[in-house]
């Protein structure tokens, strides 16, 4: 055989290769059944792909990690395969949670243990269900690479279930993206619906709170009716919000929460007086609606949590300003706060390089630089025009710009692109962005007529006494007259 032959062979053969490996992951339709066992904890799973011309080749893997959880593949067990005409295919696992087919495959049945993770930090990340309540994710239930599913729900007597994506019947979904697809569950789910500005929002509560579920439901119609006028359109024509209480002990004030796709999910204790309760309530709700545009309703990829983490943080807390849940001492203090976690770091990250590890220990980084980045911004670009630009501008050009119709892209790429544009220089961003310097902010405190902290006396910011009439003006737009603009209404 010669070298040409030999070397084209190689080559073929690398090519099927490839081929194998890229059909092995195309994502596919399924059609799936999910069986729960409230007293076990657990869910009995069948299901068959539905769009493969060709049965499933020997792959057969689940989501081993959710938010902050890990080792989820070591809930699943009693895996079985077979083919199109019933016939097992034996199998085998490699870890847990993956498994190797000796054959094509078309249809499967798994158990996957439900019980809650002893980490409460799991809660609204991944699946779980105790006696009486339960969040199904079916990113993490059924297996992975699966798109669109028809999912046949069977609940205990008494149980009910609640979802964007009911079809026809109480237990019967259809759901465009397996990823996004969260199913609430329980003995005593509360439902009530509200329509802000064409968009429907839909709110499930399990559990007794201190605060009333018409109380909940106008927070997010006007928290959500807010963040329309910065984004400028709608996030989708509906979304979903579930609150619930954790499934494992913990202490007042804790919560957890996750936006995934169209689904708000909120797993929190409650506070210890009304008051307190409503404030924490405004507070999770102002920071997971945002998401619902940022990042869930655009077409950008990679790891830029630094954006819409710490820009959430920031937006959710100016916001809270303007509609005057919060004083402008406390919007100071919380920049503080986050301007002091930031210069405390030993091991200093770029905000690039902390979101690549946000969840290996570095959240608080992205979290605290992101959202002091966020108001340097804000002060930047309306100092430099004069109060008609800001950070909600780069917001809405984000959105509008990579909107899921738009051409995929990298997210810190895009966002860095869209500040450039909107006015933020290149040395601002190699230094609080791609670079791990700690924060100099003196000039845009200085232009926005705050002062410092005083290290000495370990004090907060706090506004100038005197201000001038550019500071007076970006001031203003902050939010610290807000309250006597509503007290005069």
């Amino acid at each position: 055989m010669s070298k040409l032959v030999r070397a084209f062979l190689s080559y073929f053969a690398a090519v099927l290769l490839i081929l194998q490996i890229i059909n092995n992951s195309n994502a596919q339709d399924v059609a799936a059944t999910i069986k729960i066992d409230a007293a076990r904890a657990t869910a009995d799973v069948s299901g068959t792909y539905l769009n493969d011309a060709t049965p499933r080749k020997r792959n057969f893997y689940f989501a081993s990690t959710a938010g902050g959880s890990s080792n989820l593949g070591e809930r699943i067990s009693n895996v079985k395969l077979s083919k199109a005409d019933g016939s097992s295919v034996a199998v085998r696992q490699l870890i847990p949670g993956e498994y190797l087919a000796d054959d094509d495959f078309s249809s499967w049945k798994y158990t996957i243990a439900l019980s809650p993770d002893r980490s409460p930090s799991s809660s609204a990340h991944a699946s779980w269900i105790n006696s009486d309540t339960g969040f199904l994710m079916l990113d993490d239930i059924l297996p992975q690479g699966s798109q669109a599913a028809a999912v046949k729900l069977v609940l205990p007597d008494s149980w009910k279930s609640v979802s964007l994506d009911q079809a026809g019947d109480a237990s019967s979904f259809k759901f465009a993206s397996a990823a996004d697809a969260v199913i609430v569950i329980g003995k005593r789910i509360k439902t009530s619906n509200a329509e802000v500005d064409g968009v429907s929002l839909q709110l499930a509560t399990s559990g007794d709170w201190l605060f009333t579920e018409a109380e909940a439901l106008a927070m997010a119609t006007e928290i959500y009716s807010e963040y329309r006028k910065i984004f400028g359109a709608p996030h989708a024509g509906s979304a979903q919000i579930a609150i619930a209480r954790f499934p494992v002990q913990v202490s007042p004030g804790n919560w957890q929460a996750e936006t995934r796709g169209r689904n708000l999910t909120i797993v929190s204790s409650d506070m210890n007086f009304r008051t307190q309760s409503l404030q924490r309530l405004h507070e999770q709700l102002r920071h997971e609606i945002f998401h619902l545009w940022l990042p869930n309703a655009v077409n950008l990829s990679g790891k830029y949590d630094w954006f819409y983490e710490g820009f959430a943080l920031y937006q959710s807390l100016k916001t809270a300003v303007f509609m005057n849940r919060i004083g402008f001492d406390d919007f100071l203090d919380t920049l503080s706060r986050a301007y002091s976690i930031d210069s405390r770091q030993t091991k200093r990250l770029s905000l690039v390089e902390a979101s690549k590890a946000r969840f290996a220990g570095n959240d608080t980084q992205v979290y605290a630089r992101g959202m002091i980045v966020a108001f340097l911004t804000d002060v930047t670009l309306m100092e430099r025009s004069k109060g008609k630009s800001s950070v909600s501008d780069v917001l809405e050009a984000v959105f509008k710009r990579h909107s899921k119709s738009a051409p995929a892209a990298e997210g810190t790429g895009a966002v860095i692109e869209v500040l450039r544009s909107a006015g933020i220089g290149q040395e601002f961003v190699d230094r609080n962005i791609t670079g791990s310097a700690p924060i100099e902010w003196n000039n845009e405190l200085m232009a926005a007529g705050i002062q410092p902290p005083d290290t000495v006396a370990k004090t907060g910011l706090t506004v100038s006494p005197k201000p001038r009439g550019r500071q007076k003006a970006l001031l203003d737009k902050l939010g610290y007259n807000n309250w006597r603009k509503l007290s005069s209404k």
